[in-house]
């Protein structure tokens, strides 16, 4: 297996989207599956890398990435060294840089050799707030084919740290606590502003019903952070959107930081087979 490892520029100066590619060297053109992390998350989070190194398997180039504020740097990706990265991530920057990262694939790069790649054929795929982000990327970017959500947000408009906006205003900051690893992670009251002010773009009940493509959406029946009858409801609002409902499933799917086992937790096979098998109309070698 080849992996590559690079950045690329962000809209934000010194604040780089880290990538790293994964595939067989076939000399082949290969179709491309992009995955976008969570909130609290980064690309080599749990098994995400086995996830990877599992679709490369399959004839697939595998693409994973951090958002440029998600909180670590391409210098230490493993732990969020730049809380004030954080504190300025928003909806919007992320929709951006998915659409940076298909744009920086689609246009065949220099560290990828041509022949392995098929930009004809890309499917982004996301966990929780990164499966709704690649959802609104699906919708607005005509070079996506494919979409897949795992325990997507139902409505990140109506996702808010604090109830109480005002003290938010207030303060500039409200704090997230990470339990993993005990950080206080502010965001700041420039989330809510964004938020507010590209409400119809982020919107993705009323997105989500026009948008043409197809889709799939796995979440766990036992999903304590985001409860799974929001991806029922984005079903109802969109009947071609075919729905996996996993019984017994958290929300990642068996994972845990770090995750130490060489292969994946049954929950998350399962989620593997449901994808490989929606991915057959990209010509997936199964």
């Amino acid at each position: 297996m080849a992996k590559i490892t690079t950045t690329i520029e962000s809209d934000t100066p010194d604040k780089p989207i880290a990538i790293d590619v994964c595939y067989e060297s076939s000399h082949k053109p290969k179709p491309i599956i992009i995955f976008c992390h969570g909130f609290k998350g980064f690309k080599d989070w749990g098994g995400w890398n086995l996830m990877a190194e599992e679709f490369s398997s399959l004839d697939l180039v595998a693409v994973t990435f951090n958002f440029s504020h998600n909180g670590t740097t391409p210098e230490d990706p493993l732990n969020f060294g730049d809380l004030e990265a954080f504190g300025n991530n928003n909806y919007g920057k992320e929709i951006n840089e998915i659409n940076k990262v298909v744009d920086w694939i689609s246009n065949y790069p220099a560290e990828i050799p041509k022949e392995e790649i098929d930009p004809s054929k890309i499917a982004i795929m996301g966990h929780s707030r990164g499966g709704s982000m690649a959802l609104l990327a699906a919708i607005e970017n005509a070079d996506i084919n494919i979409a897949i959500a795992l325990a997507p947000v139902f409505n990140p408009i109506e996702r808010m740290p604090s109830d109480n906006i005002e003290k938010w205003k207030e303060d500039g900051v409200v704090y997230i606590d990470n339990a993993r690893t005990g950080q206080n992670m502010p965001m700041y009251y420039q989330f809510y502003e964004d938020t507010q002010l590209n409400k119809e773009r982020y919107n993705l009940p009323e997105k989500i019903a026009k948008l043409g493509k197809p889709v799939l959406i796995i979440h766990g029946s036992d999903d304590p952070t985001v409860d799974y009858k929001g991806s029922l409801k984005l079903r109802k609002l969109n009947d071609s959107i075919k729905i996996e409902i996993i019984e017994g499933a958290n929300h990642v799917f068996g994972m845990s930081h770090p995750y130490l086992d060489k292969t994946l937790p049954n929950h998350m096979k399962t989620v593997m087979k449901n994808v490989v098998d929606f991915l057959s109309p990209l010509r997936l070698k199964k």
